[in-house]
């Protein structure tokens, strides 16, 4: 997959700005992730990005054990 550009916005809990399940190019693009990490990479994928943006805020739960991370691989 590759994205060229844009603003995206995901706002569920658990709902990364990208979630990598197979190899995703992502190029010139703001990305945001509210209530949740803003990249998830499963497997064996690859993430590649370039002149973008990336953010992400996580709430502090029992669940994460009051760690937050922006990335998990």
């Amino acid at each position: 997959m590759v994205v060229d550009g844009g603003s995206y916005t995901a706002t569920g809990t658990g709902s990364s700005a990208i979630y990598c399940t197979a190899d995703i190019a992502v190029n010139n693009a703001e990305l945001t992730a509210k209530n949740s990490e803003g990249v998830c990479i499963e497997g064996l994928n690859k993430l590649y990005m370039f002149d973008s943006e990336l953010s992400s805020t996580m709430p502090t739960t029992k669940q994460n054990e009051n760690l937050v991370w922006g990335i998990i691989v």
